[in-house]
């Protein structure tokens, strides 16, 4: 078994939900108390999205409680002993937070972000009363959409939702997303406990990350609509042709993420920690998807990000430079190498493309540690040496692990939301070395034959699905 798919498998949680309670073991001295006025009730039960699920008896002091403490946790300070607790004074509210020093660096961050949440309440509430399509929407669209722009699919399933719960002040990378799905707020009540930033954490072992705590760290998240919806709802593809012209109709994009932009540009100024390694830079940026990608290139217009150019230096906070990488969505692999998403195993003709996918994604995730470890390489550069370096033939064991296990997403119950994989990396570690060697042979027998074309990737190993 080689050393990369040998980390992987150690590194890999057995379940995700097994690890999601912080490692308190670690002692500190508690030095600090820090209190913030939240504000009024009527303000945090919007800012909360409160209740989370419809129906809830759980209360709105409990409610922030439960987001604070995975903000906790995913900064590190949980590990370290820090706790928080939510006062609540009449109509209003205040949170206490009790650890070492570096709690006191949520003093202006946390106000800040929720100072930004309410002028993405504003945004929204402007959209619900007067929101209109600048054109309308395409006729072929099945159910006809209402002629507004919030949910113009009349299924009342949109809510507002910020990114709780997430890494706020000690975050090294930053990805910016077009929408979080429905069900990391109604259900699951965690912005990570779902199969892109699960599959994205795997792809973080598989780059080196030793553990949860870390990988963590790299999960912050910035949505451009901050507005839960369920996953059929951000972007509707009709691959049928326009009865006049003959071609595929293109997507519809129905979130309104171009009303947010003032939210984007500060949020996302706000999210990114000046670079450890040099004060002229910040953490690395990764732009996931097209909606977001044409986001981000309409705030900061010299971005110039597209299929071609991939990776380049923006100016986001004054005075530094901020790599960034746009990317393939990563719910893409899923859509991708399955007949329909969850179904637990993967179409056999969809191999050779489900190993590009993943080859592409490992290296996007590369990229973003190896350009938070140094900004000042350039972000071009760094790019492709990342495709280069999970493009050797010595990684092709985890990359066909990787597929496979992944490969099996599947949703027990779809009306409940949770998610396992069927294979585990342990599971397919054994055909999963036994393909990259016949690919290693085949690639050698071709090289000492150069009238030999390069070899295909082979066929889906056996029982791979």
């Amino acid at each position: 078994m080689s050393r990369p798919i040998q980390d992987c498998l150690q590194r890999y949680p057995a379940t995700y939900r097994s690890q999601m309670a912080p490692n308190t073991s670690e002692s500190s001295t508690l030095v600090s108390t820090l209190t913030l006025e939240l504000g009024s009730a009527e303000t945090l039960v919007k800012l909360f999205s409160y209740p989370n699920k419809p129906g809830g008896s759980e209360s709105l002091a409990d409610t922030i409680l439960h987001w604070i403490n995975q903000m906790l946790a995913r900064d590190g300070f949980a590990g370290k002993g820090a706790t928080a607790s939510v006062q609540v004074n009449g109509n209003k509210y205040s949170l206490v937070l009790n650890g070492p020093d570096e709690v006191n660096d949520y003093a202006d961050r946390l106000p800040t972000f929720l100072k930004y949440g309410e002028e993405a309440l504003n945004v929204i509430e402007t959209v619900i009363k007067k929101g209109k399509p600048e054109k309308p929407w395409p006729e072929w669209v099945k159910p006809p959409l209402k002629n507004r722009l919030w949910d113009p699919l009349d299924r009342g399933t949109w809510r507002f939702f910020l990114p709780l719960g997430l890494a706020m002040v000690r975050q090294k990378a930053v990805n910016f997303f077009h929408y979080p799905p429905m069900r990391l707020l109604d259900q699951m009540r965690d912005y990570l406990d779902d199969p892109v930033p699960v599959r994205l954490i795997e792809l973080m072992y598989a780059n080196g990350i030793d553990t949860l705590e870390e990988a963590w760290l790299y999960s912050t998240v910035m949505d451009g609509a901050p507005i839960a919806a369920p996953d059929d709802e951000g972007t509707i593809y009709y691959p049928v042709k326009d009865d006049k012209s003959q071609k595929e109709n293109p997507p519809v994009h129905l979130l309104p993420i171009e009303k947010f932009g003032d939210y984007q540009k500060k949020l996302t100024e706000l999210l990114l920690n000046t670079s450890s390694v040099d004060k002229g830079y910040t953490v690395p940026i990764v732009v996931y998807g097209t909606p977001a990608r044409d986001t981000f290139n309409s705030i900061w217009k010299k971005a110039g990000l597209s299929d071609v150019k991939r990776a380049n230096y923006v100016s986001i906070v004054e005075g530094k430079q901020t790599p960034v990488l746009s990317s393939r969505h990563p719910y893409a692999f899923f859509a991708q190498v399955q007949t329909s998403v969850g179904v637990g195993e993967m179409k056999p003709e969809m191999w050779e493309s489900g190993v590009r996918a993943m080859i592409n994604d490992l290296a996007a995730i590369r990229w973003q540690i190896q350009m938070s470890k140094n900004p000042k390489v350039d972000p071009a550069t760094e790019w492709s040496a990342c495709l280069e370096y999970w493009n050797d033939l010595s990684r092709l064991e985890t990359v066909y692990a990787l597929v496979l296990h992944e490969g099996s997403l599947f949703y027990p119950d779809p009306k409940s939301l949770v998610f396992e994989f069927r294979l585990s990396l342990k599971d397919v570690k054994d055909r999963a070395f036994e393909a990259a060697e016949a690919k290693r042979k085949a690639a050698k027998a071709a090289a000492k034959s150069p009238a030999t074309k390069n070899p295909s990737n082979p066929k889906a190993p056996a029982k791979s699905v």
